[in-house]
């Protein structure tokens, strides 16, 4: 009866996660990120204004480092078919961190917002950025 005063449920990450991949004909996560199509747009966010870079070498987005840095989703919902500003560098450290936090859900605690506003004040706010 008064449906319209309650906010829609919104789904986890996890479920973009499956259906996207699905839709796209990965059977797991691991078979997206082996693909030519992750490969390419890797590629294209390298070369993008999105991709964080020390003296024009891709770095970390938190800590600058130039070791191995990792793409990072910021989220699911355009999985297989991205757009750059829902993608970041981390380095290891920085990209273990931020699962862990996503993990343990810290940013409900700190009422933070998901994505890169999130791991940037969780990592501010240990003191880590």
């Amino acid at each position: 009866m008064f449906n319209f005063l309650f906010k829609p449920k919104t789904k986890p990450e996890s479920k973009y996660k499956s259906e996207r991949l699905r839709a796209f004909g990965f059977k797991t996560y691991d078979d997206y990120l082996t693909s030519d199509l992750w490969k390419k747009t890797k590629l294209r966010f390298y070369k993008s204004s999105y991709c964080s870079k020390t003296n024009g070498t891709p770095s970390c987005s938190i800590c600058s480092s130039l070791k191995r840095p990792n793409v990072h989703h910021l989220t699911y919902r355009s999985l297989c078919n991205e757009k750059m500003k829902h993608l970041m560098l981390l380095c290891n450290s920085c990209h273990e961190m931020t699962h862990a936090l996503l993990k343990v859900k810290t940013y409900k605690k700190y009422n933070l917002s998901t994505g890169h506003k999130l791991t940037k004040k969780v990592l501010r706010f240990l003191g880590k950025f």
